[in-house]
């Protein structure tokens, strides 16, 4: 479904955020 498919998009924008923040610290 479109909403499925939503949340993960929205979980691999939330993963990448975590990670750049990682490295930027």
């Amino acid at each position: 479904t479109a909403m499925k498919m939503y949340k993960l998009v929205g979980e691999e924008r939330f993963l990448l955020w975590v990670v750049c923040s990682i490295q930027l610290q």
